[in-house]
């Protein structure tokens, strides 16, 4: 009689979390996931068909909570230069929090992912509503600006400082919000 696990799905998604998150998409499969999570590679491929969906599903859940949080900073009642710090300060703190997962987005070297619709829908999400939120900053401001160009600067810039300079967040933050407003 085969082991009943309960919630397999979210021990299979956990598990690939912290293998991408310690060695990257690249470096991981399906075999190492299921050592990790003491599941079955047939069991795991029952509920993704491959790595690159698992990995997916992995990153989609983990930058809609960021996409929320966003949401709900940006309507809090406050001035401008509180919402980019808040902008800031999400951004900054998910993505030091997933400990590279996501790093992809930023980089097109992995063309298995770049070529997938339901990555570039990810990446496009959070481009839109990071560049939306910036756009409205400035409206407020009676500014305008164009924000496309900003917004890629500002997510590489995350990114980069926090390999770069991961001891210096307060330095980090007052440099980005420098540079956004």
């Amino acid at each position: 009689m085969p082991k009943i696990i309960k919630d397999v799905d979210n021990i299979i998604k956990n598990c690939a979390m912290e293998l991408f998150m310690k060695y990257g998409y690249i470096k991981v499969d399906m075999r190492m996931i299921s050592v990790q999570s003491k599941i079955a590679v047939g069991t795991i491929y029952h509920y993704y068909k491959n790595k690159q969906e698992l990995y997916l599903k992995v990153l989609n859940e983990s930058w809609e909570v960021t996409l929320i949080k966003l949401d709900e900073s940006i309507l809090i009642n406050c001035t401008s230069e509180e919402k980019i710090y808040r902008l800031i300060t999400t951004l900054y703190y998910d993505i030091k929090n997933r400990n590279g997962l996501g790093k992809v987005l930023f980089d097109n070297s992995v063309e298995e992912l770049k070529s997938n619709n339901f990555f570039t829908q990810i990446k496009e999400n959070l481009l839109v509503k990071v560049n939306n939120i910036i756009s409205c900053i400035y409206i407020e401001k009676d500014e305008f600006k164009s924000t496309s160009r900003l917004t890629e600067t500002l997510l590489v810039s995350i990114v980069v400082m926090i390999e770069l300079h991961p001891n210096d967040e307060a330095e980090n933050i007052e440099f980005l919000k420098q540079l956004v407003q």
